[in-house]
């Protein structure tokens, strides 16, 4: 009997230490793992056609790949197609 207070105080000693490490261990967690990523939205054709207003061809290009997943070949013709129409 007299061994059981010296149990239960180093048990309840190590629980305490395992509760702060582990609320230690878990901020680290959440401040690399569970982070949230910003998230990046899709382009649009708004964006291709002010890409093409502000003179950056290419960017509008590669939006347009993006939009419809075309060969760059086919985004380059509609992409110049488009600059003719936005033109009139």
């Amino acid at each position: 009997m007299s061994h059981l207070p010296s149990f239960l105080i180093s048990a309840f000693c190590f629980l305490v230490l395992f509760g702060i490490y582990w609320l230690w261990a878990m901020k680290g967690i959440n401040s690399s793992v569970f982070k949230k990523k910003p998230v990046q939205r899709k382009p649009t054709m708004f964006d291709v056609r002010r890409l093409l207003q502000d003179g950056n061809r290419e960017s509008a290009i590669k939006a347009y790949i993006e939009i419809f997943k075309v060969p760059l070949k086919k985004a380059r013709k509609d992409i110049e197609e488009l600059e003719r129409n936005l033109k009139v």
